[in-house]
């Protein structure tokens, strides 16, 4: 896959995961903490892709700063 077709992916992964699963805790309030967590989770998310993918790496989340 080129690279603008994998960039193109995870814009649409990070859209949908924005709008429609997240969306309910930024209505109530926690907006600041979904930004941190949409980060946190495409990381981690890359991780296990380059898991999958047969590289040998951990999988680790950091804490998100509330």
């Amino acid at each position: 896959m080129k690279q603008e077709q994998k960039d193109k992916a995870w814009g649409q992964w990070r859209l949908q995961l924005n709008t429609q699963i997240l969306r309910p805790l930024r209505l109530y309030g926690q907006g600041h903490t979904v930004d941190g967590a949409l980060i946190e989770i495409e990381r981690i998310t890359k991780q296990l892709v380059e898991r999958l993918n047969g590289n040998d790496i951990p999988i680790e989340a950091r804490r998100v700063k509330w």
